[in-house]
């Protein structure tokens, strides 16, 4: 990253800091990575839903953080003046419900296993599967360097404000669901997202 794109340079917290050092002593990209998977039911605009996402990392600076350490005396964090956001998308709905299940499996092994540099930002990831014509499942995975676990519901209900608030007139709201399928059983329907954690799977060392 050039100087010229960093809008501010911070010190770490003692927490920030042990997770760095965690990471580039195992040399692990899963360490301290999570992943939350919710349904969404509702007919989704994408390209909006995108465009909320977008938002929020242009008003909140830490989700355009990335972190140095190598080569330096102490380790910082550092907010990117802009940060280009882009989430995954694919198409299921003509997969049976066993294959579309079976799928989601792997690509959370493979997604977990990719894991999260965190010199290299976005430290977060947005993938969509379309399962039915209303019926998205939603993978949020993010480094747990940026924020805790309680800070996430305040952002996702930050970008489906946004998301809502782009709506005129048009496309009904979305509900979410959590969780998706059998990812955390007993969970009922919910119109807003609380306490997302609870369904949330830990990267941390997987292999």
């Amino acid at each position: 990253m050039k100087i010229k794109d960093v809008e501010a340079i911070f010190p770490l917290s003692p927490v920030q800091e042990e997770m760095l050092l965690t990471a580039s002593s195992n040399g692990s990209a899963t360490t301290n990575c999570s992943q939350v998977v919710f349904s969404l039911r509702g007919d989704l605009d994408v390209s909006r839903f995108e465009r909320a996402w977008q938002e929020q990392i242009d008003l909140h600076s830490i989700l355009r953080s990335s972190f140095a350490w190598k080569r330096m005396k102490q380790p910082v964090q550092l907010i990117n003046k802009s940060l280009n956001f882009a989430l995954a998308e694919e198409d299921w709905r003509e997969l049976p419900d066993f294959e579309q299940q079976s799928r989601l499996e792997d690509f959370l092994v493979s997604d977990r296993e990719r894991g999260f540099d965190p010199s290299l930002p976005p430290l977060i990831r947005v993938t969509l599967f379309r399962t039915q014509n209303n019926l998205w499942a939603l993978v949020l995975s993010y480094h747990s360097i940026l924020f805790d676990a309680q800070s996430l519901p305040s952002i996702l209900r930050n970008v489906f404000t946004t998301y809502d608030g782009m709506n005129n007139g048009g496309a009904k709201r979305l509900a979410a669901i959590r969780p998706h399928n059998g990812e955390a059983r007993g969970a009922t329907a919910r119109n807003s997202f609380k306490d997302p954690h609870s369904s949330a799977s830990k990267c941390e060392n997987a292999t």
